[in-house]
């Protein structure tokens, strides 16, 4: 049996950390320590968004803009990467940001997605469920009922 997650996590956050910038480095230490940040998981997840930003863009996440960080946002979304992964590197280093330079945090104008409604189905925007409860009963094919059911 291997070692526990949080402990190869653990081992890759300092690995991570070993290839930042002291700056960085720096503030990011202080960061979790003020902010509470013990989990390995969790600080896994800021170091691993500065690390692809790093890799991405070739520049120190300190001296960052906002245009480097929307051109980072751009990158992310033009290799696929998923709503999620995209959603953990902002957030995160959004919310560093907000500690770190809260006056000119270069992810100010990034948006997360979660706590957005889900998009309604394709039906409830055209027809409402009274409707289509309706015509299901006014239809006279069983083949008619499944379409307007399955639609």
């Amino acid at each position: 049996m291997g070692r526990p997650i949080s402990e190869r996590k653990g081992e890759q956050v300092s690995k991570f950390m070993n290839e930042f910038p002291e700056g960085l480095r720096r503030a990011l230490s202080s960061f979790f320590l003020e902010r509470g940040v013990t989990n390995p998981s969790t600080k896994y997840s800021y170091v691993l968004g500065f690390r692809v930003f790093i890799r991405e863009m070739g520049k120190d996440p300190l001296k960052a803009t906002e245009e480097d960080y929307r051109a980072f946002h751009e990158r992310l979304v033009m290799r696929g990467s998923s709503e999620r992964t995209i959603e953990v590197y902002m957030g995160y280093s959004k919310a560093f940001f907000s500690w770190y330079r809260p006056k000119d945090n270069p992810l100010s104008w990034w948006k997360s997605g979660r706590g957005r409604k889900r998009k309604r189905e394709l039906r409830d925007k055209i027809l409402s469920s009274e409707e289509i409860e309706a015509l299901v009963k006014v239809a006279s094919k069983p083949m008619t009922k499944a379409i307007i059911t399955v639609m």
